[in-house]
């Protein structure tokens, strides 16, 4: 039952220095949503060669997987420390 304490603490925690953050720096908060929507905006052009066949796919997925992996160990790490400290 602490480990279910210890994370709404660590959530709640997280969620103000992210809110922070954003507040501290919004061009930065801006500037990533202008390129994810620039990600997710479709581009002009359909992608077709001159003679009618696709040189890419249509779909465009964008995976954050660096994002994920460093935001993992990060998280990992604080709950570790967090739980040792309690």
């Amino acid at each position: 039952m602490e480990w279910l304490v210890g994370s709404l603490i660590l959530s709640a925690v997280l969620t103000v220095v992210l809110n922070a953050f954003m507040h501290a720096f919004p061009r930065t908060s801006r500037r990533a949503a202008r390129r994810l929507d620039d990600l997710m905006t479709p581009r002009a052009d359909d992608g077709r060669d001159d003679d009618g066949r696709d040189d890419e796919p249509s779909v465009r997925v964008f995976f954050p997987w660096r994002t994920m992996i460093v935001v993992s160990v990060i998280l990992t790490v604080a709950t570790n420390l967090v739980i040792r400290l309690l």
